[in-house]
């Protein structure tokens, strides 16, 4: 479902939906498409299954991949999971997922989602600069409407499932078991409706998926969905609302993917 090579474009990786539900398929080519292999996912249990949707590529060694249930009803997937390989593909190993402090209502600390059935599908997976190392890591997927770790109603909007890591200094010499940590961003990073004046709408249970994120620059970013653009100017410290004009909303992603692609386009 997704496809991306290194700067070089020698070095591609393709993820995507497979016949073994726990071990879903990666391709490697080592000479820009010319040749395949496949290669190895982990499983996350005996008894849960994902597919992969997502890929970022920032070297021919370094990569990340996500996914999740995805086959499942919009607002329900779970089984999230980010993967990361620090050495061209041949292992790969899911990557830490963090709740910050605040978020759940059972606690004031920071929580680490080790339960998987908790963690939303995740749909993509973006550098906030292009096959940099010096970079922050993105995924997006579905909303939270279906997660079972209690979180705090009030100040938590079931809207955006965003995750953020940042690559940490000498990525260069990340081993084959070194992990990351992907934190989900904080509400407060999000505006509270999407929509503007009468048709405003509330953050709730039925806010579509957010499908994909995409970087102009370090500063400059879009998150699209079926039901909204949000766009960032400051490194995706605030999130805005953006109305869409005249697009059509199912054709959101590619006009978004050419704005980014035109120098100076925010």
């Amino acid at each position: 479902m997704d496809v991306a090579s290194d700067s070089s474009g020698i070095h591609v990786f393709a993820v995507g939906l497979g016949t073994s539900l726990k071990n879903p398929p990666i391709l490697y080519s080592g000479s820009g498409g010319a040749t395949w292999t496949m290669q190895t996912s982990p499983a996350i249990s005996s008894s849960l299954s994902y597919d992969l949707t997502g890929v970022a590529v920032a070297t021919g060694k370094v990569a990340f991949a996500c996914g999740g249930d995805v086959r499942s009803t919009p607002g329900t997937g779970m089984n999230g999971i980010i993967l990361m390989t620090v050495n061209g593909g041949f292992s790969w190993l899911p990557q830490t997922l963090m709740v910050p402090a605040g978020v759940s209502s059972s606690s004031s600390a920071a929580m680490v989602l080790s339960n998987p059935t908790v963690i939303p599908t995740f749909f993509d997976i973006q550098f906030n600069r292009n096959h940099n190392l010096n970079s922050t890591v993105w995924a997006v997927g579905d909303n939270l409407a279906s997660l079972t770790l209690p979180l705090t109603a009030t100040s938590y909007p079931v809207c955006y499932s965003v995750f953020v890591a940042v690559m940490p200094t000498g990525s260069a010499g990340l081993t084959s078991s070194s992990a990351i940590t992907f934190t989900l961003v904080p509400p407060s990073n999000f505006p509270a409706t999407f929509g503007t004046g009468a048709s405003a709408t509330s953050c709730g249970a039925a806010f579509s998926p957010t499908l994909g994120i995409v970087w102009d620059n370090m500063m400059h970013g879009w998150i699209y969905g079926y039901e909204s653009i949000l766009s960032t100017h400051n490194g995706g410290l605030t999130w805005v609302y953006e109305t869409p004009n005249a697009l059509v909303l199912a054709t959101t992603a590619s006009k978004i993917l050419t704005m980014a692609n035109v120098p100076g386009n925010y």
